[in-house]
């Protein structure tokens, strides 16, 4: 009886440092799989994927970051896709001008950017091999 109860201490004694290192595994995971479900044009959005545990006792967490200035406009769209639901035409010009492909296209107004909810298809994803990770390190 002795022996399961000094058993049952050591193994509470240890239960913080399994649920950090499941947290911060976690954490790890998703910002693999949000890296891997992010659109790839220059790179700059990938490269700005950060991750990171707290430890607090009871209240630890862990945070994907996306420090990109543009990861909004990616996720919520832009133009009749986005928020405004209207058009991107110019402000001080006759005319939009840019490079798509390597050649200079001119138009008056573009459709914009569909929403790219890049973040929670990735979570989606990972659901089961986070309840895994979970799982095995509380065993």
């Amino acid at each position: 009886m002795t022996d399961d109860f000094g058993r049952l201490r050591r193994y509470a004694k240890s239960l913080p440092r399994r649920i950090y290192k499941a947290l911060l595994l976690c954490t790890l995971y998703l910002e693999g799989k949000v890296e891997e479900e992010a659109p790839v044009v220059t790179g700059n959005l990938v490269n700005s994927i950060s991750s990171y545990a707290v430890d607090r006792g009871a209240s630890s967490y862990g945070v994907v970051a996306l420090g990109s200035k543009y990861v909004a406009f990616v996720i919520e769209g832009t133009g009749i896709y986005g928020p405004r639901g209207t058009p991107i035409v110019p402000t001080r010009k006759k005319a939009l001008a840019f490079f798509y492909h390597g050649l200079k296209v001119v138009v008056r107004s573009v459709r914009g950017q569909r929403p790219n909810p890049f973040h929670i298809r990735a979570f989606r994803k990972s659901a089961p091999k986070l309840n895994e990770i979970v799982g095995r390190m509380l065993r």
